[in-house]
């Protein structure tokens, strides 16, 4: 499963390095949900929305907020709170970086911050979901805040936790 994880994220990932490809134009008395078909006039296949009653709003307000409970659990090393946010491999990998931080304080202030649902993918066992933050951050009082750029893979088991796990974090700038 992790395997998936990393090879749903590196597609992301390359597609965002070439630039996502502009979405074809629709005649002018199509809906872009009129048709069931996922494949656009010129044969190519687009990706479909995700169904009529996913929130895609209210999943973004929940990212935003796991990303801000991330940061806070971070700094203050609270390894009981990113278990709760993050899959177990990730658990494992935060764990070894708060080992090696030690007791050394931590203080991030998200002062701006933006989520963009990237892709919306269900898999056998699970729910893939790559959201891009961005926004400006402050690490240190005495820097200036600084823009970011992160890309977050989001899982949901469906054998387990209905909620949303972060099951990978990648900086884009």
């Amino acid at each position: 499963m992790l395997s998936q994880l990393r090879q749903r994220l590196l597609a992301t990932q390359r597609r965002l390095a070439s630039g996502p490809p502009p979405p074809p134009p629709l005649p002018p008395h199509a809906s872009p949900h009129a048709s069931s078909d996922p494949a656009d006039a010129r044969g190519k296949r687009r990706p479909l929305p995700p169904p009529p009653p996913w929130d895609v709003e209210a999943f973004l307000e929940v990212a935003r907020r796991g990303f801000i409970g991330v940061q806070r659990a971070w700094d203050r090393g609270d390894l009981a709170a990113l278990a709760t946010f993050a899959t177990e491999h990730l658990f494992e990998e935060l764990r070894a970086q708060l080992a090696e931080r030690g007791d050394a304080p931590n203080h991030t202030e998200v002062l701006h911050l933006e989520a963009r649902l990237l892709s919306l993918e269900t898999l056998v066992d699970a729910q893939l979901a790559c959201v891009e933050f961005s926004g400006l951050i402050r690490e240190r009082h005495d820097v200036p805040p600084l823009p970011f750029r992160e890309l977050w893979m989001l899982a949901r088991l469906h054998r387990s936790d209905p909620g949303w796990r972060v099951a990978r974090v990648q900086a884009l700038e």
